[in-house]
């Protein structure tokens, strides 16, 4: 399923602007940031604006498929608390 515009321009406004793995804003990043699940559909995991991130390129593919939440987010445990 494609994600509306909508939906992506909510998870960038809610990062404002920066990876949510890294923090790194999107004016320092070459790449434009993408908007990614941070649960995987293959593990279940939804199209609701909870379980999508904005992420730099680079922390999506550290990230794989697997279950790594952004900082702060809450279901983080073990990647530190978001600032």
């Amino acid at each position: 399923m494609k994600l509306s515009n909508d939906v992506r321009e909510t998870v960038q406004r809610r990062a404002q602007g920066a990876c949510e793995y890294c923090r790194l804003p999107q004016e320092a990043s070459i790449l434009p940031h993408q908007v990614d699940h941070i649960i995987g559909r293959q593990h279940r995991g939804s199209d609701d604006v909870a379980n999508l991130c904005l992420c730099r390129i680079h922390c999506n593919l550290k990230k794989g498929p697997n279950f790594y939440p952004p900082r702060g987010h809450r279901n983080s445990t073990a990647c530190g608390a978001r600032r």
